[in-house]
């Protein structure tokens, strides 16, 4: 894999890792509730 693609790919990671992170922490850090979360709408 070339450097471009390696970094791409770490990225990539990194982006869902820190979604992840948002994902289970507490409302209080992600300011997302339990109803957001349900809801998911992308087209705001």
């Amino acid at each position: 894999m070339g450097s471009a693609a390696r970094n791409a790919a770490y990225f990539m990671v990194f982006q869902l890792a820190v979604i992840g992170l948002l994902y289970i922490a507490p409302e209080s850090v992600s300011t997302w509730s339990e109803e957001d979360k349900e809801n998911r709408n992308w087209e705001k």
